[in-house]
């Protein structure tokens, strides 16, 4: 099988191996290794759509997923079954069994980002926690002390009526108060 020309980048230029147009950069998705794939996005899409409509059985980005898997974590798609289910089909987090906004897609896999093991199965929503936290416990411990902090249980109504300091809430028969008084106030 012959394998496809691979086109350098210069000045931010680069041609695409299979309409052999010169595009930016920009044109072209990027592998792991920052390097831009041989194929612009458009001939990527269209080679999905082709895909797709010899195959209608089954979704391109099912097939792309495994491989990603496979490529980027060494796990393959049985390993992942095997992982879901040692967390019960759950994030490992959060314990949803929905992965994106409501929806049964697949869970993300998490990584440490420096040595690249595979920690466990997340939903998106705590993937993205976790991102934005740096991957650092103690910035998620300074940030659960901070909101433990500012959280209000009023023991006076019925259930603990929970609030944060400074939030409007409807209290004492529909009056509208406002939590000015927690922990450190």
């Amino acid at each position: 099988m012959p394998t496809k020309q691979r086109y350098p980048v210069i000045n931010g230029i680069k041609r695409c191996s299979k309409c052999l147009l010169e595009k930016p950069v920009g044109d072209f998705y990027f592998a792991a290794r920052k390097v831009p794939l041989p194929s612009c996005k458009t001939c990527c899409k269209a080679a999905v759509r082709q895909y797709e409509k010899r195959n209608p059985e089954k979704k391109a980005y099912a097939v792309t997923r495994k491989y990603y898997h496979k490529y980027y974590y060494g796990l393959d798609h049985g390993a992942y079954e095997v992982m879901l289910a040692k967390q019960n089909f759950v994030c490992a987090i959060c314990k949803s069994t929905k992965s994106r906004r409501g929806k049964d897609e697949h869970f993300c896999i998490d990584h440490c980002h420096s040595t690249g093991k595979v920690r466990g199965l997340l939903c998106h929503h705590c993937n993205m926690a976790i991102g934005f936290f740096r991957d650092d416990p103690e910035i998620l411990r300074v940030a659960a002390e901070y909101l433990e902090a500012q959280l209000v249980i009023d023991s006076s109504s019925e259930g603990g009526l929970k609030a944060f300091v400074g939030t409007e809430v409807d209290v004492n028969d529909g009056e509208r108060g406002l939590f000015t008084k927690g922990p450190g106030f």
